[in-house]
């Protein structure tokens, strides 16, 4: 059983106890599992947000249009920059719990590809929040 928990705790010091190296790796997993929730909520709606922008440009510009939109449409880019301060809080969070778990361990948190993968969506919202004010 020794050698499975090895394999499984892999990255956590041999120093702690056994119950406490697999609670610690079932702790790391659950903030990857959060943070993916995190990702799933922000990119949702970033692209909602951005979707109903570009609509609403595509409905301004047509010569039969009988709706009254204006150039103030508040509600796509609310809902980017909502799916960006949700990306930046779950962000935040995690990387503080990945801090407390390192100084538990006794070690430095590395950057983990869940991070990348959310820097990388922070990266489209910015993008996105950006071309709701350019024009089709």
């Amino acid at each position: 059983m020794s050698t499975t928990v090895d394999k499984l705790t892999e990255g956590v010091p041999k120093t702690l106890d056994e119950s406490t190296r697999l609670s610690v790796k079932r702790t790391q997993l659950s903030a990857e599992r959060t943070l993916m929730s995190w990702i799933r909520t922000a990119f949702s709606m970033i692209s909602f947000g951005f979707t109903i922008g570009k609509f609403l440009d595509y409905l301004a510009n047509q010569s039969d249009s009988r709706l009254p939109l204006g150039e103030h449409n508040i509600l796509p880019k609310l809902l980017v920059l909502i799916g960006l301060a949700s990306l930046f809080i779950g962000i935040w969070e995690y990387r503080h719990l990945m801090l407390r778990l390192g100084d538990v361990e006794g070690r430095k948190h590395l950057v983990a590809p869940i991070g990348i993968v959310a820097s990388l969506v922070a990266v489209l919202g910015l993008l996105a929040f950006a071309g709701l004010f350019i024009p089709l």
